[in-house]
């Protein structure tokens, strides 16, 4: 795949501006348009950068054992930090986890809030006229949902009543059954993965459950859990965002820091997801994590 391919892919996949590529690759507006407008090519050392910015986005292959090993080293490192009672002392930390992961988790599903008006809402609680009701209250309740997960944080066992509870508040005045278990078939849009029957749901979720519980568990076996999550699929809407959430849950009990999928990573993690739920390979997935984990803890150490 040639570079002008990349870049055109890269674009359309992540919704980036040709100035938010400019941004990331830390070039000039005017050189990401001759790029793509074939007036000059990359030189050899931006040629790698395009490479990086790319996979991190629309996502690897398969990555380098060694690359593995030094992300889960580099995380198993920040274990030894109490990141529970960090997020729930620190308002500025609390905060930055509200804004960003109500923004991005969101953004993933379709919403069209930019970080400013969801921080308007959040933080302001303004009223945007020119977005529709559902979209303030995928705001207003995932702040909920959050907080509700921080005061969730010390439970020894995570039930099935919780993960109703959890999703009641997710989806409060957007969906008539929130708070149940879907009655019907779905399909993953865009997606070949089946998802579960739904006469099996409730017995699948206990056997979810029994994995999500265990103490002491590694990035491996949080991803794993989180694609099986998906797979079953135990609602008619919100599973993502509710998936999303209940791994920042087993992140914070096993002492690890939170975790930030962001909307640009969007096609990477689906892919990753779907390489885990059909071949059962949970490389990628704990890769992508470990990264999502890494790039959080940045922002939070650039903000406080």
């Amino acid at each position: 795949m040639n570079t002008l391919t990349k870049l055109r892919i890269l674009q359309e996949k992540s919704g980036f501006t040709q100035q938010q590529i400019a941004i990331k690759l830390g070039v000039s507006f005017q050189s990401v348009n001759a790029w793509m407008t074939q007036k000059s090519v990359p030189r050899k050392k931006m040629l790698v950068s395009i490479d990086k910015l790319y996979f991190e986005t629309i996502g690897f292959q398969e990555i380098s054992n060694e690359s593995y090993i030094e992300t889960n080293e580099k995380v198993i490192l920040l274990k030894d930090i109490n990141w529970k009672n960090n997020l729930k002392k620190s308002e500025i930390v609390k905060d930055l986890l509200v804004l960003k992961m109500t923004y991005h988790t969101n953004s993933i599903e379709g919403s069209t809030l930019t970080e400013g008006d969801t921080d308007a809402i959040l933080f302001k609680k303004e009223v945007l006229k020119n977005k529709s009701i559902i979209e303030h209250l995928e705001v207003i309740n995932h702040e909920k949902a959050i907080y509700k997960i921080l005061e969730w944080s010390d439970l020894s066992y995570f039930t099935s009543e919780n993960l109703l509870e959890l999703h009641q508040i997710l989806m409060q005045g957007i969906l008539d059954n929130a708070g149940k278990y879907r009655k019907h078939a779905v399909r993953i849009l865009g997606s070949f993965v089946p998802t579960a029957n739904p006469l099996s749901i409730e017995k699948k979720i206990v056997e979810w459950l029994f994995n999500i519980n265990k103490k002491d568990v590694d990035i491996e076996q949080i991803a794993k859990s989180h694609a099986i999550f998906e797979q079953i699929h135990p609602f008619s809407d919100g599973n993502g965002r509710v998936g999303r959430l209940i791994v920042l849950w087993q992140l914070l009990r096993n002492g690890y820091p939170p975790i930030l999928i962001t909307k640009e990573n969007k096609f990477a993690y689906y892919k990753y997801l779907k390489e885990s739920q059909l071949n059962d390979n949970q490389q990628l997935l704990t890769y992508f994590f470990n990264q999502c984990i890494l790039n959080f803890v940045d922002i939070i150490e650039n903000n406080t």
